[in-house]
């Protein structure tokens, strides 16, 4: 069902970039932003006619986004710098001082190579616990060996991941230009969505369905049914039968 209102809509991309999904929030196109659309894939210039739909698409899918789900977007906060410390526990606690990260954000590990420890390379949604400590879903806690950050050649990068609703912590004013900047290809993807692929065929008629046109009906193209059927035009008939 097609909800009919002025509520926002939401479609979810798998990103490529990222490797993860992205959910985003875009308002409905009007039919009038649909027929400005439309007429605005191609331009005049000069004496020229030019093709604008990649500018097209990246405006008008700006102007109808509205915003994203948390975790869609992290900005860079600091790192990447080597690890400071790692504590057995049912979930990691990570030494860093002053990381300038909240519960939520995602931490970068890399690199590590001490026994055990491995497991903490990749992607971890953060915990904060106080200004120089956080941790992060891995339970180190039956480890062997405690981590050794003097030999160990671990890294680790922080994000703060914005958000695009006012209020939140993370709240970001300029999220729309920082997009438009760092990640056009969603406006992309958001316009051809909404503009050019909200409807797709997902199935042919049936031949019963076919069936109730009358018998005495023209197709499209003006030919009587069994003329078209036999792939035959009325002047190729006249042709074949001059008398």
């Amino acid at each position: 069902m097609r909800e009919l209102s002025g509520e926002p809509c939401e479609v979810t991309f798998f990103d490529k970039i990222s490797g993860e999904n992205m959910t985003h929030y875009y308002q409905a196109p009007t039919t009038q932003e649909r027929i400005t659309y439309t007429n605005g894939a191609v331009t005049r210039r000069g004496n020229k006619i030019v093709s604008t739909l990649g500018e097209l698409r990246i405006k008008a899918g700006a102007k109808i986004y509205v915003g994203f789900k948390r975790g869609a977007y992290g900005i860079p906060v600091k790192g990447p710098v080597s690890i400071m410390g790692l504590s057995k526990a049912a979930a990691c606690i990570i030494s860093w001082r002053e990381h300038r990260l909240i519960t939520g954000d995602k931490v970068l590990m890399e690199e590590i190579i001490q026994a055990d420890w491995i497991a903490c390379n990749g992607k971890h949604k953060i915990t904060r616990i106080d200004d120089d400590s956080f941790s992060i879903p891995i339970d180190s806690s039956a480890f062997a060996s405690t981590y050794n950050a003097a030999t160990d050649s671990g890294t680790i990068k922080g994000y703060r991941l914005i958000s695009s609703k006012p209020g939140e912590p993370n709240y970001e004013p300029a999220w729309k230009t920082i997009v438009h900047q760092f990640a056009s290809d969603v406006l992309e993807a958001i316009a051809i969505h909404a503009f050019e692929g909200s409807l797709q065929a997902i199935a042919l008629p049936s031949m019963n369905q076919l069936d109730i046109l009358p018998p005495t009906s023209l197709d499209d193209w003006g030919l009587e049914p069994n003329e078209a059927a036999e792939g035959k035009t009325a002047t190729e008939e006249k042709e074949e039968n001059p008398l």
